[in-house]
């Protein structure tokens, strides 16, 4: 088995001529026009930029500028004290923030001016023709289907199925021609015949994509039940995918393609969708705390596992930040209220017991963490949470009395 449109050094997301799919490919002339109508439009984008050397001025201003306020805020000092202590400070700290707005203003005036250039807009028609005369030579009918169709950088069955492989994601023309179904990648027309199509298969492989072509947000529920997720770097990631089989000669070949791309293959293909996994936490919108005694032991991966916090990051995104929140604020919140309530006291804050009554509020904060995790599925029981609070409690008590 061999996944088509398999990423190459040579044709990256092009499946190989050799293969026998390939119905029609754009002559050289027209291709060359494409490339020098997007030659012809950058160049008048480039007109409507900010030099190279005015971004990085301005990037380096913003700095400056950001990094000489931070030091005027956090000197001990009034404004004017500050200013007759050292005014280059400010001028240069002022002057920096300045520039960097100057700059900034330009940059959007030129974006709007460009917006509104006839001079741009006749070069994105100009690029618009040439690709209609692409579209036009293969014959490329207008309700066509736009579908993701994926070309993994890693490709066969001697991969690492641990190793999460990244994909592009481009979009094709999808459509039905002479018993075939039909995929246009912009410059090539391929055709696979349906009575060689097989069946549409679960992969349960994690890929990367490489960019988020959707308009919608990729955290919006639709996408979130075909397996999209987001790691805490933003990358998009599908924990699943979908696979058009394709059998020719006695070999069969895979179309991977994301599982939001389903309903549209499945229709033009006429093949049965597989059955989606449900993620973790999607049984119900409403999330319910689960509290218990002891700490788990049955599951217990499903408690301590990034791929569980990912899960229920994924199908609760906005709950999820306000739970972040309130655990940390939770977990923060005591040894924070007794700094505030020793450093009142004369001299009790310079008392090294103090530190006791400082740590033995981090432990209560545990326990405060540990009820706000109840409702992300991770609680780790009432035990860890009396535990935390009489031995918090009581740290704090023992420093209270030997500092006051």
């Amino acid at each position: 088995m061999r996944d088509l449109f398999c990423g190459n050094a040579d044709r990256p997301g092009a499946l190989p001529v050799e293969e026998g799919f390939l119905l029609r490919e754009t002559p050289e002339p027209m291709r060359a026009a494409v490339e020098q109508e997007k030659e012809a439009l950058e160049a008048v984008q480039h007109r409507y930029r900010l030099p190279k050397a005015l971004s990085i001025l301005k990037s380096a201003a913003l700095m400056v500028g950001l990094i000489m306020a931070a030091s005027i805020l956090r000197a001990d000092v009034s404004l004017a004290e500050a200013y007759r202590n050292a005014p280059w400070v400010e001028w240069i700290g002022g002057g920096s923030l300045l520039a960097a707005g100057v700059l900034f203003l330009i940059e959007k005036l030129k974006q709007r001016r460009a917006g509104g250039s006839a001079v741009v807009q006749a070069a994105f028609s100009g690029l618009n023709r040439a690709e209609a005369a692409i579209r036009e030579y293969h014959s490329i009918p207008a309700d066509a289907e736009w579908v993701e169709i994926l070309a993994p950088s890693a490709c066969g069955e001697d991969e690492d199925p641990d190793v999460p492989l990244t994909a592009g994601n481009r979009e094709h023309r999808l459509f039905v021609r002479d018993g075939a179904l039909c995929l246009f990648d912009g410059e090539r027309l391929y055709a696979f015949p349906r009575k060689e199509l097989t069946g549409i298969r679960l992969v349960e492989q994690e890929i990367g994509l490489e960019k988020w072509n959707k308009g919608a947000e990729a955290f919006e529920k639709q996408f979130r039940r075909c397996g999209v997720t987001q790691d805490g770097k933003g990358q998009t990631k599908l924990s699943f995918c979908c696979a058009l089989d394709v059998v020719q000669n006695g070999e069969t070949y895979s179309l991977l393609f994301p599982a939001y791309e389903l309903a549209a293959i499945q229709r033009l293909s006429g093949l049965p969708a597989p059955e989606l996994p449900r993620l973790a936490g999607e049984e119900t919108d409403r999330v319910r705390p689960r509290f218990y005694w002891k700490p788990p032991v049955e599951d217990v991966g499903y408690w301590f596992t990034r791929e569980a916090d990912t899960a229920f990051k994924t199908c609760h995104p906005v709950l999820y930040g306000v739970l972040v929140t309130v655990g940390l604020v939770g977990l923060l919140l005591p040894m924070i209220l007794f700094y505030v309530f020793v450093s009142r006291v004369p001299g009790a804050i310079d008392n090294r017991w103090a530190i006791l009554g400082v740590a033995g509020g981090f432990v209560m904060g545990i326990g405060l963490a540990n009820l706000v995790a109840a409702w992300q599925q991770q609680y780790l029981g009432h035990l860890v949470t009396i535990a935390s609070f009489l031995a918090g409690g009581a740290m704090m008590a023992v420093s209270w009395l030997l500092v006051c």
